[in-house]
């Protein structure tokens, strides 16, 4: 069977998966900017709840307590800082780009900045993809979501369609990004030109839902870097302070859990005759190394406890390694090495 004719009615595999795919959760701040360690969160209505998560714990010092968990668990408090300076504010505005087709914009996607509650959320427009936010940011980082659930196939989990990426922020008081939204219809086209589905059993909801699934774009100053070879990317996913290494191929397994799905990069490279850039889409590729977009998807990256939230750490030998932190399992990172947003 063809694994993207699987994208469909799978409740049953998916609350089944559940218990090893969305109830951890990490958030984005830094754990130096935090104060005294808060209390965890009360847990939800059970484990796996992607619905009602647990209540938020208490605040560490000066801190606000922790906020309601998507999970079932409390996440870290949001503050600490004590009596430090106002954060400041600034603009953010920009045009939501499909990444697989980045002269195409999307209009109607929500876009949110990850900074202490409330977090500022908006809309961009549905006729030019443009969108304009404010936020208050107390670090020099700033984790940026954006997701389009309107268009959901039915029964897919909404953190497979959020993307995220790590915004450096500077000192003035806006900064233009187009920050790139990775379509889920996509992903199935592309895990299946990849071959990356080792159990073609696996419907690709719980593929991509059990862990997480990283773009990486390398880059220099004359554009995507051909050449790197897929053995070359380490991704590295930290959560509860355990950490564990992904690359091509490496598996996890223990006596009680085969890893029949493991780690898979997959070089992306323009469509046969066509020019992603023109509006034809990238596509998943059989060689191992880079093409001229210097671009690879990373599908099934875990940590430690074999689920896909956590600190995501990228590097290439030759380029300073790039960070994200994602919230929990099922949703999607972009990162650039070699350049900035």
């Amino acid at each position: 069977m063809c694994v993207r004719h699987a994208l469909l009615g799978v409740v049953g595999l998916w609350v089944a998966g559940n218990a090893v795919a969305c109830n951890a959760i990490f958030d984005i701040h830094d754990p130096a900017a935090l104060g005294a360690a808060g209390s965890g969160g009360s847990g939800g209505a059970r484990p796996g709840d992607m619905s009602n998560g647990g209540r938020g714990g208490s605040g560490g010092a000066s801190g606000s307590g922790g906020r309601e968990g998507d999970g079932g668990t409390g996440e870290p408090p949001d503050g600490g800082t004590g009596g430090s300076p106002v954060a400041p504010t600034i603009t953010l505005s920009g045009t939501v780009r499909k990444f697989e087709s980045p002269q195409q914009f999307q209009g109607g996607a929500q876009v949110t900045a990850f900074v202490a509650p409330p977090r500022p959320t908006t809309r961009s427009s549905l006729d030019t993809g443009t969108f304009s936010l404010m936020a208050s940011v107390p670090d020099s980082t700033l984790n940026l979501e954006v997701q389009y659930p309107d268009s959901a196939p039915m029964n897919v989990p909404l953190a497979l369609l959020q993307t995220r990426i790590r915004l450096p922020i500077g000192a003035g008081v806006t900064k233009v990004i187009d920050p790139p939204l990775v379509g889920y219809d996509w992903l199935g086209t592309t895990v299946e030109a990849c071959g990356a589905v080792a159990d073609p059993s696996t419907p690709l909801s719980v593929y991509f839902a059990q862990r997480a699934t990283l773009l990486v774009r390398i880059s220099d100053a004359g554009g995507g870097v051909a050449g790197i070879d897929r053995g070359q990317l380490q991704v590295t996913l930290t959560n509860g302070g355990a950490s564990r290494l992904n690359q091509h191929g490496l598996r996890y397994d223990t006596p009680q859990i085969q890893d029949t799905n493991p780690t898979f990069v997959c070089v992306l490279e323009a469509p046969p005759g066509g020019d992603a850039g023109a509006g034809e889409q990238l596509v998943g590729g059989t060689q191992s190394q880079t093409t001229e977009l210097g671009t690879f998807v990373v599908f099934r990256a875990q940590n430690a406890q074999s689920t896909g939230s956590g600190e995501v750490e990228v590097s290439v030998p030759g380029y300073a390694p790039r960070s994200l932190s994602l919230r929990q399992s099922g949703q999607i990172g972009v990162l650039l090495l070699g350049t900035d947003w």
